[in-house]
């Protein structure tokens, strides 16, 4: 696990495009802030890593000073344009101030190194990430959340639930220890087999994450975040029911829901109306694409009559001059 941020004055920058490298990622935010502030950052300065929750990439800048650490927030925050690649697509740039509020852990004692530390800062909700605190009876918790906020990431984009993390971002954990995590694994199954149309295996994935102290260490073994990833359904003409009959979406870091009929009629009218633009769009597509090869094949018929009509003159030439 990478080390902290000693320095005091750190800007943070979310939502960057994890497909670039981090090194040119590192590059595009210096000429960023040189062009935006005025600003001469080293490369050493900032540090570029990988957010698996939020699936992006997030960069770090230290500053000497609290005066460059505002002033370059102030102006990222209000800059017009940023450089291409730099943000992943379908998002905004985030740029906030940092504070560690404690050092992150040096050394990391798992073999695997998937892990987190208590009170660490996994950013803010998105569209296709919800926090929940959890806490208490696990199993009322999942009762509570888990099948509306699977079934409106089945019926958006996917996305995924972490319970052990409060609303701000915050890991806390929840205690469940091994006989616990195996229980909470068929509880999880038998919410979701109940949905309607029915949910493959393949659809979702659960996770139990060790959580440790900030100081690195593991006060508790049975300390987890519990993380329930549901994939896109792949199929846009269908809206998935909880075991209960009702149906929710995801929208922009909430839910809607449970849907009522006449909402359920303009997200059938919307889905089919979209559906039908895609249809006539592809169908044109393969009209124009007939058509330029239809145009080909006339022209190549045309350039092989000419030739053709070439031969026989000089065949009928070669004929006369005989005779």
């Amino acid at each position: 696990m990478a080390s902290a941020l000693k320095e005091q004055h750190a800007v943070f920058l979310g939502n960057l495009d994890d497909s670039v490298p981090k090194e040119d990622v590192a590059a595009m935010i210096k000429r960023l802030i040189l062009q935006a502030s005025g600003l001469t950052v080293e490369l050493a300065a900032i540090r570029v890593k990988h957010s698996r929750p939020s699936r992006c990439l997030t960069a770090f800048v230290n500053f000497s000073s609290q005066v460059d650490q505002r002033r370059t927030l102030q102006t990222l925050s209000n800059i017009p344009v940023i450089p291409q690649g730099l943000v992943k697509p379908g998002r905004k740039l985030k740029v906030d101030i940092y504070k560690p509020k404690f050092s992150q852990p040096q050394q990391d004692n798992f073999t695997n190194g998937d892990s987190f530390f208590k009170g660490q800062q996994l950013g803010n909700e998105t569209r296709i990430l919800e926090f929940k605190r959890g806490g208490g009876d696990l199993r009322k918790q999942l009762k509570k959340h888990l099948a509306k906020y699977t079934c409106a990431f089945l019926n958006s984009q996917g996305g995924t639930l972490m319970i052990g993390v409060d609303d701000t971002g915050f890991v806390q954990g929840v205690h469940c220890d091994r006989a616990q995590e195996d229980q909470t694994r068929i509880n999880i199954d038998d919410i979701i087999h109940q949905f309607d149309p029915p949910v493959l295996p393949q659809m979702y994935q659960v996770q139990f994450t060790p959580v440790r102290d900030e100081s690195g260490i593991e006060a508790d073994l049975n300390l987890k975040v519990i993380e329930i990833q549901v994939n896109h359904s792949g199929r846009p003409d269908t809206l998935y029911e909880t075991p209960s009959g009702e149906v929710y979406i995801r929208r922009d870091g909430s839910i809607r829901g449970p849907l009522r009929p006449k909402d359920i009629q303009e997200w059938c009218r919307l889905k089919f109306s979209n559906n039908s633009d895609s249809e006539d769009t592809a169908l044109k597509n393969q009209v124009d694409n007939l058509q330029e090869r239809l145009q080909k094949l006339e022209s190549n018929r045309q350039e092989l009559d000419s030739s053709n009509n070439n031969d026989v003159k000089r065949t009928n030439s070669t004929v006369c001059t005989i005779l």
